[in-house]
């Protein structure tokens, strides 16, 4: 069973450890190519959620990616799949959410530990991507 799930949902203790704990169990569970979702990443009730989701990717840069953030929700996933799931995300992410009507601003993120990661925001009129500083109405290049 474990090293087989290709998608993980947390949604569990909001306590610093139990978060950890839930993130080790996770990782162990999906498979190179899986995905977790963690729920209540930067709710305003849950800042050891927040906390931890951080720390364990800053520490465990082996197995953990940091690759979205937004509406409460952390995606996370493992160094082997991280650049196929970061390109996919910058390139099908905005046109999926226009196509459905939602608007969407993705923002990259830079990260000291081991790479960027995205952000999804309420679209603003400064266009539909962010990088640092900069609103763009099309992909950046």
């Amino acid at each position: 069973m474990f090293g087989e799930f290709r998608w993980v949902h947390i949604d569990g203790e909001h306590l610093y450890e139990g978060v950890i704990s839930d993130l080790d169990l996770a990782f162990d569970c999906i498979g190179r190519s899986g995905i977790i979702a963690c729920d209540d990443v930067f709710h305003p009730m849950s800042a050891c959620v927040t906390q931890a989701v951080f720390d364990y990717v800053a520490r465990n840069t082996h197995k953990a990616r940091l690759l979205v953030l937004g509406f409460c929700k952390a995606y996370l996933t493992t160094p082997y799949w991280y650049d196929f799931y970061h390109q996919a995300c910058y390139k099908e992410l905005l046109p999926t959410f226009d196509e459905a009507k939602l608007p969407i601003t993705l923002c990259l993120n830079g990260w000291n530990q081991s790479s960027d990661y995205y952000s999804i925001i309420p679209r603003r009129s400064e266009g539909k991507y962010v990088t640092i500083g900069q609103f763009h109405e099309d992909i950046p290049s």
